[in-house]
């Protein structure tokens, strides 16, 4: 009898432990599910985030730019304006300087837009050295005297030990006007500016375009 309770307690032992193994197997098992699901996650994130950024500058690239103007313009109880803009004679900055200097370049023009940006903007580069931003929210100041601050910032401090300019077009949003219609006028100042002799900022008001901006 002596023997036959020892076994018993053995085995009730023996349960006992088994079951908590069990417990901490599935335990286990959830952490490792839960931990797989989070990197899972962290990969998706980060893959979304590489699809929508421009590699070399940090920005929004030219499709999530653009899918970002359509959300804004789409909204049509704020007020919205765009500034195009892009370097002049960037190619003889490659020419001359070689296609590092030129990153070097391209990147710290990024950092000084993207600097003065606020929350609620969204800045890309939408071509090789164009770029876009997006003003969204805020009218206490013209858009077009912001460009005017990009320029300046732009052209007063050499980049990489090179003389840089950019031009700028202005747009702000009218009535229910589309995001590709305000892209065109913007880019059409753009022009403008690079008509009028580059190193300059143009916006376009109605159908005139105008410059001369104070910061």
């Amino acid at each position: 009898e002596k023997r036959f309770d020892e076994d018993a307690k053995t085995a009730l032992q023996r349960a006992h432990w088994g079951t908590w193994l069990i417990i901490l197997g599935e335990g286990l098992l959830v952490a490792i599910a839960w931990l797989s699901l989070g990197s899972a996650r962290r990969r998706a994130d980060r893959f979304a985030e590489e699809a929508n950024t421009d590699s070399l500058t940090g920005l929004l690239n030219h499709r999530a730019f653009h899918e970002r103007l359509a959300r804004a313009v789409g909204d049509l109880s704020l007020p919205v304006s765009l500034v195009v803009f892009d370097l002049d004679h960037f190619k003889r900055v490659n020419d001359t300087k070689g296609h590092l200097t030129g990153d070097e370049v391209l990147v710290e023009v990024a950092a000084r837009v993207a600097a003065m940006a606020a929350p609620g903007d969204a800045v890309g580069r939408v071509g090789g050295e164009e770029f876009a931003w997006l003003i969204a929210g805020r009218d206490e100041r013209h858009p077009a005297a912001q460009a005017e601050r990009l320029r300046a910032s732009v052209s007063e401090l050499p980049i990489a030990g090179t003389a840089v300019t950019v031009s700028a077009g202005v747009a702000i949003r009218s009535n229910d006007e589309a995001a590709s219609a305000l892209y065109r006028r913007a880019d059409t100042a753009l022009y403008s500016a690079k008509a009028a002799g580059r190193n300059t900022v143009i916006c376009a008001v109605d159908d005139a375009m105008v410059g001369d901006f104070q910061v």
